[in-house]
């Protein structure tokens, strides 16, 4: 009881910090870059770029030309969400100079799949998959372009999908469970009471004239 109690507690600490959302709201989302050994700052992603809480969409998101990169080497991308609560691994989005060249190389689709309870987001997975054969018709032009390498701003299609979590409140349950409990002790009690009244005051009076005679005999 007391490790069910302490769990419910640290979770609901934990959320504290976490915003709560109505379906449809922006998840603040910010983007960081890497190549050639160094890294980026974070930068914020603009609100029509971002995931909207509880609902799936895909995006095609900017990455502008990094200050440094030539282009010789392939270009990861991490993304963190409400500040970085949230992150995801680090992911290859942009060819390197000798895969871009490669006839049989073709840009991938950052899949990223998080789970909500209750107005909070619970969790984020984000990995590479192909891009799907209807996304290079509807985004045919952004994704011709990645191949350019005289081309900025690329474009990085990222899909949101959601899923809701339903948890059960343990010590709620546990509390719920121990209410139930007493009532129905208080009422057995209540019944047993009542169908043996007489008896028990009966009893009563019993114990009560021997206590009497007990207390005559001693004077």
């Amino acid at each position: 009881m007391r490790l069910q109690a302490l769990l419910a507690f640290l979770a609901v600490f934990l959320e504290t910090g976490a915003a709560e959302y109505s379906p449809g709201e922006f998840i603040p989302t910010a983007r960081k870059g890497q190549f050639h050994g160094t890294r980026t700052q974070w930068h914020d992603v603009l609100g029509r770029h971002c995931p909207r809480f509880a609902v799936d969409r895909t995006v095609a998101m900017p990455i502008p030309r990094p200050v440094g990169f030539i282009g010789d080497e392939e270009y990861k991308l991490t993304l963190s969400f409400e500040g970085e609560r949230h992150m995801t691994e680090w992911m290859a989005v942009l060819p390197g100079e000798m895969q871009a060249t490669d006839p049989s190389w073709t840009p991938s689709l950052i899949d990223v799949h998080m789970t909500h309870t209750a107005g909070h987001v619970r969790s984020v997975r984000a990995n590479l998959k192909p891009i799907p054969a209807a996304y290079f018709q509807s985004h045919k032009e952004e994704l011709s372009q990645m191949g350019n390498a005289s081309h900025w701003p690329k474009h990085v299609l990222v899909r949101y999908t959601w899923s809701e979590v339903v948890e059960v409140n343990t010590l709620g349950g546990m509390n719920f469970l121990l209410g139930t409990g007493v009532t129905m002790m208080g009422l057995i009690l209540y019944i047993v009471v009542g169908a043996n009244h007489e008896k028990i005051a009966k009893l009563v009076h019993d114990l009560a004239e021997e206590d009497a005679k007990e207390e005559e005999k001693d004077d």
